[in-house]
């Protein structure tokens, strides 16, 4: 390559990056060249405000644990009947009520404003219960388990409003929809000096339901707080379907029932919930319907909140 030829390439080399230069200086209001220089008067930095620079970013990351206390419907319903039944003299019964759940929680928010923002979480409840019962009559021994397996998975949206906002403290309400997917299993175990069986059940639900709630975060600076909570939620499973595996009856698909049993031992009604392939129906059963279990109530939960 002559010299003049390297004179003009280098000089089109220069001239180029003059040109990306130069539009860079443009968009930021800057001129950057040999050394710091003077702000280009046509094109005036702006000054752009961070997005909700009081709590630390426009983005927030969400992450929480604790207990939530549910009605449970006609599950407890249903334990409340066999402590009845199984209060007897020489019978026993040691069965908790459902009470309380395990509940967990993540969520991303996207900060609108400082004081309100909008979030994605999903969540994950659970909770075991087991119980036994039976009789120690000499004549006529025989014991009961019944384990119980809930778990529920909410994917919810939350809106955030945000008030009484300091350097150390912040309170805020919530509120928003779920969509809940419940699971739920159950083992039946029968012992008797004759033998013993196993009946085992699984069933699901989904269901819509709402929350609301009010908040306290403790700030340990701009962008990190610890966050205590208590909210309610409305969560109401009308409808279970599954399938039964049992050596007894075989195994089949169905739906959880809920109705009342007349004891000829005894000539009292109490409830039952078992899963049918069909509608129950017998002269010793009245009230037959779908079973409903109720897991809505009140939780209280401590989380930690990034903002980025």
């Amino acid at each position: 390559m002559g010299i003049k030829n390297q004179k003009l390439y280098a000089l089109v080399l220069i001239t180029i990056f003059f040109l990306v230069l130069s539009s860079f200086a443009g968009e930021t209001g800057y001129l950057h060249a040999s050394g710091k220089q003077e702000l280009n008067q046509k094109e005036k930095p702006v000054l752009v405000k961070e997005p909700s620079a009081k709590k630390g970013g426009l983005i927030g990351f969400y992450i929480k644990g604790g207990l939530g206390f549910v009605d449970s419907g006609d599950f407890n319903n249903l334990i409340q009947g066999y402590r009845n039944y199984w209060s007897r003299t020489e019978d026993y019964i040691n069965w908790p009520e459902l009470g309380m759940m395990m509940e967990f929680g993540a969520e991303i928010i996207l900060n609108f404003t400082p004081n309100v923002g909008f979030g994605i979480g999903a969540g994950y409840i659970t909770k075991n219960n087991i119980g036994e019962y039976g009789s120690q009559d000499p004549v006529f021994q025989v014991d009961y388990d019944r384990e119980y397996g809930f778990s529920v998975i909410p994917i919810s949206g939350n809106l955030h409003i945000r008030f009484l906002s300091t350097r150390l403290f912040g309170f805020s309400i919530h509120g928003g929809v779920d969509y809940l997917m419940g699971n739920l299993t159950h083992t039946y175990t029968f012992q008797s000096g004759s033998g013993s069986s196993t009946r085992k059940e699984e069933v699901k639900s989904n269901t819509v339901g709402y929350h609301g709630g009010i908040s306290i975060d403790i700030n340990f600076s701009s962008r990190v707080s610890l966050v205590l909570e208590g909210s309610y939620r409305f969560a109401d499973f009308k409808e279970w379907k599954g399938s039964v595996d049992s050596p007894d009856t075989g195994n089949f698909d169905g739906e959880l029932y809920y109705y009342e049993y007349e004891s000829a031992y005894y000539e009292e009604y109490y409830p039952r919930m078992w899963v049918w392939s069909s509608t129950p129906s017998s002269s010793y059963y009245r009230n037959v319907r779908l079973a409903r279990i109720n897991l809505s109530g009140f939780s209280s939960t401590i989380g930690i909140k990034i903002n980025f």
